[in-house]
């Protein structure tokens, strides 16, 4: 859109009505944006705890090693 049509619009319709449609527009983008970030942070926490019960079992395993005396 250029600045005549959007000035033509305003003209036309009000300020207050072009204000909300351009908010709600930028709404949904930061939404949708938000949305995609939101799955991306719970895939890698989901790894992380992997990734820690996998060090906790390694531990687990050297602890146990360690607390049996060689014969």
């Amino acid at each position: 859109m250029d600045a005549d049509t959007i000035a033509a619009l305003i003209g036309s319709v009000g300020f207050p009505i072009i204000a909300c449609i351009a908010m709600g527009c930028f709404y949904a983008t930061q939404f949708k944006d938000y949305q995609d970030m939101l799955q991306k942070n719970n895939l890698l926490t989901e790894e992380l705890v992997v990734l820690l019960k996998r060090v906790q079992d390694r531990e687990e395993v050297s602890n146990e090693e360690d607390s049996h005396p060689l014969h």
